[in-house]
């Protein structure tokens, strides 16, 4: 067969999990311009309360992602770690130094049950907690950035990445202490994303300097991206090697410099695939980066994240893995792109939103297939009477 069972199993979870994205996105988008926002004054400040939308997508987001079994490639190593902590074991330094933040994440869920899934149902809530509550005090077209957060993939991310995108929560609230110069929350958030996830050091410190300095999003620095990009991909594991040597504590990524799934032409194709949606949404951005300058400096400022993303991205074809990192930096483009669209008359924005949605509803079934984050390639849930199953034996099964 030209097409095997498993990509037939990739190509019906692409087009499944992007349809379900869009019906959330659209049940959404409908109770969002059915209500009224409401506020609450006390003093000299002004705070903008939860609506009846987002709790009803917080609910539905946080049930699925609790109940879901066997969903991301990671699945199984974060059953089995979360139920490898025992009540009566003393969380050692060792351990939460050594990017153990979900380690002692789940020594603190075991003090108050033991049911062996109670890790995803947590950090479900902790993940799309977080997510409105940073789209109800940063964006003012919630539906915009909701679709932006489900269709260039962020919402499948976390229900497989889940210690980086913890990590990538602490960074978000790292960068936003650090704006509003509080300077000890600030070193709190950093911490926390470092022991959740040694990657989030060099998002800290390059989103760290960017911000402190302001570099201005321009043409030029989008085609250095470019340029930089491509290069480092043709040196990135001798890169990847001298960081090990002047940091052994990250030995741990040695083994992906030379890992044989660097080669796999779906993974490659992903990675490029991604690297060219983005390249196409930053070029969009760039180009209107004057007004969204004009509407928020903030927004404005935050488009230079996501040309340091693109060139990680690049960087990344010949190890698509490292690719990951450049998550720290494309999480932006959830507040900036609705920003963007603010700019424009009424007309033009349903015109630009339109093109936009179409465009990232058919990346979203490209990301399902190629990059790979889900080897299950299917929706099964706790109740189903199925144990939790490594994906390589998974995948066995269907061969």
């Amino acid at each position: 067969m030209l097409i095997s069972n498993k990509y037939v199993r990739k190509l019906v979870w692409g087009i499944g999990f992007a349809l379900f994205c869009a019906f959330l996105a659209s049940l959404y988008s409908v109770l969002c311009r059915k209500e009224k926002r409401a506020y609450i004054v006390y003093g000299k400040h002004k705070k903008e309360l939860f609506t009846l939308a987002d709790f009803v997508l917080f609910f539905i987001m946080t049930f699925l992602a609790s109940i879901r079994l066997n969903v991301g490639s990671d699945y199984y190593n974060y059953y089995v770690i979360f139920n490898s902590v025992q009540r009566d074991i003393a969380i050692t330094k060792d351990k939460i130094v050594a990017q153990s933040g979900y380690y002692l994440l789940s020594y603190i869920i075991k003090q108050f049950t033991d049911n062996e899934y109670a890790i995803f149902a947590v950090i479900a809530v902790v993940l799309y907690g977080f997510l409105f509550h940073l789209m109800k005090d940063e964006v003012e077209d919630r539906s915009a950035a909701f679709t932006c957060y489900l269709f260039l993939g962020f919402f499948a991310n976390s229900l497989n990445l889940l210690k980086q995108c913890i990590a990538m929560m602490f960074v978000m609230c790292f960068y936003n202490m650090l704006r509003q110069k509080s300077f000890i929350r600030c070193a709190i958030f950093a911490i926390l994303a470092i022991i959740f996830h040694y990657t989030a050091i060099f998002a800290l410190v390059i989103i760290g300097v960017v911000t402190v300095i302001k570099i201005c999003p321009s043409r030029k620095l989008f085609f250095i991206s470019l340029t930089l990009g491509a290069l480092f991909a043709l040196f990135l594991p001798q890169i990847i090697e001298l960081i090990i040597r002047f940091v052994p504590s990250a030995s741990g990524y040695e083994k992906y410099v030379n890992w044989r799934r660097n080669s796999q032409i779906r993974l490659v194709l992903g990675v490029i695939g991604t690297s060219i949606m983005y390249a196409y949404l930053l070029f969009i951005l760039i180009r209107n980066r004057m007004q969204i300058k004009a509407l928020s400096e903030t927004r404005y400022l935050e488009i230079s994240f996501l040309i340091i993303g693109l060139c990680i991205n690049l960087a990344s074809t010949r190890i698509w893995v490292v690719q990951r990192i450049a998550l720290y930096f494309y999480q932006f483009i959830i507040l900036i792109l609705p920003a963007m669209l603010q700019t424009f008359d009424l007309n033009r924005r349903r015109k630009v939103k339109r093109g936009l949605y179409v465009l990232m509803f058919v990346y979203l079934i490209f990301s399902g297939i190629f990059i790979g984050e889900n080897e299950y390639y299917s929706y099964n849930t706790i109740f189903s009477g199925d144990r939790p199953i490594y994906d390589v034996d998974f995948n066995r099964i269907f061969q």
